[in-house]
Formats: structure tokens, C-alpha cells, sequence
């Protein structure tokens, strides 16, 4: 296998992981709606999937290659410190995502306010971990490409 179709099928590794993502969280919110959870799917909820699609489009453009004969080095600088950002972005959305599964989704039903199921709450966990792997895995398919048109 050649590294061309490598890259190839990684890069398509990395789509279908973005993919997956949506789609877990999207089945999520229809899944807690047809049960008629009695703490519907906030829109709150949806912010830390949006923020992890923000910092997979971050990730995505950022050109590789910073230090490779940069005409300006405060150019390569401010590629690094721009990727950081996206970085830091992805992140945050994971914690989100994680404690929004541990305060609202986590621990013991007392009452019948509490949420009937925490499939919202894993999805929306798995959501962002995805997101974030399939951004790390496209990266890391734009850096072994010999060019940037990924």
C-alpha cells in the first residue's frame, strides 16, 4: 500500500469519525425524546459538539509545516500558537461534554425529575472524543502528505 492511499483511507477514517459523532448525538436527542425523558435535551447541551466542530475546522486549516522556510519566523509563531488554540478549544469541549455527563447524567436516579436515561450524556461525551480524534487523525494525515491540498 502506498502512502498516497494511506493517507487516503486515514483521511476517510478521519470523515467517518466526524460523521459518527453527529449522527451518535443526534440519535441521542431523538432517542431521550421518545422515551419522554422528563429533562429534555437543553440546547445547552449542543454547545460542546458545536465548539468541538469549531476546533476540528481550527485544526483542520491550520497549514502544516511552520517551520519549514518561513519567510516571516513570527508567521510560524503565530501558526503554532493558533493550532494551540484549537487545541485548547477541542479540549474544553471534551471537559464540557464531560460535565454535562456527570452533572446532569451522572449518579443515581432519586426522583422522577431525574433523567430516565444517560444515553444524552455518553453520546454527547463520545460526540466530542470523536470529533477531537478525527481532527488529531486528518492533521496527522495533512502532515505525511507531500502537499497541503488535502
Amino acid at each position: 500500500m502506498g502512502a498516497s492511499t494511506q493517507v487516503t483511507i486515514f483521511s476517510l477514517c478521519a470523515g467517518l469519525l466526524f460523521g459518527l459523532g453527529w449522527w451518535l448525538w443526534i440519535d441521542s436527542v431523538a432517542y431521550a425524546s421518545h422515551i419522554d425523558d422528563p429533562v429534555p435535551v437543553s440546547g445547552a447541551y449542543w454547545i460542546p459538539g458545536i465548539f468541538g466542530t469549531i476546533a476540528v475546522l481550527l485544526i483542520c486549516i491550520t497549514p502544516t509545516g511552520a517551520d519549514d522556510d518561513m519567510i516571516d519566523e513570527n508567521r510560524g509563531k503565530r501558526i503554532k500558537a493558533f493550532l494551540l488554540f484549537s487545541f485548547f478549544v477541542g479540549i474544553a469541549s471534551i471537559l464540557a461534554s464531560m460535565w454535562i455527563l456527570i452533572e446532569v447524567y451522572g449518579g443515581v436516579k432519586k426522583d422522577a425529575t431525574d433523567p430516565k436515561s444517560s444515553w444524552p450524556g455518553v453520546a454527547g461525551m463520545l460526540q466530542t472524543l470523536s470529533l477531537f480524534v478525527s481532527a488529531l487523525l486528518y492533521r496527522w494525515c495533512k502532515s505525511q502528505s507531500s502537499t497541503d491540498d488535502l
